[in-house]
């Protein structure tokens, strides 16, 4: 008698303290797996403060601003969790202009930085949340 074996897996990742898991998948070649459920959040990083006299701010971006994606010519990726964006500032920009996507309100904006100098860009961000989860994270 030959057992087939199935193989699930269970993704989990915690972002902002706030856990979330996603559906067991039976692993073949070829599936792709994606986030079920956000608890809350949603895709793109909160701009919560501006560096003064920073590459941030000399590009324009402001607070509340989202950034969502980030672009060095060809080679590309999201922002779905502070440390993407920390990764983009310290193994990207030394590569050459960085563009960051996102919105101001309900208008596209592209945000050019450059290569990080002392002090990085000077940007601060967290996840975007929904109104509920958002007053759990300031909350503590």
């Amino acid at each position: 008698m030959v057992f087939r074996r199935k193989i699930w897996l269970a993704i989990a990742f915690v972002v902002g303290g706030i856990a979330s898991v996603c559906t067991a998948q039976e692993l073949k070649p070829g599936v792709v797996i994606e986030k079920a459920d956000t608890n809350g959040l949603n895709p793109g990083l909160v701009v919560e403060s501006i560096a003064k006299y920073s590459q941030a701010e000399q590009a324009g971006i402001q607070e509340d601003d989202v950034l969502t994606s980030w672009s060095r010519g060809d080679v590309h990726g999201k922002l779905e969790s502070p440390f993407d964006l920390s990764w983009v500032e310290l193994e990207q920009s030394p590569r050459g202009e960085v563009s960051l996507q996102g919105r101001r309100g309900a208008e596209p904006q592209v945000w050019k930085l450059r290569d990080v100098v002392e002090g990085g860009w000077g940007i601060e961000v967290r996840p975007e949340m929904s109104q509920d989860v958002l007053s759990l994270y300031r909350q503590g």
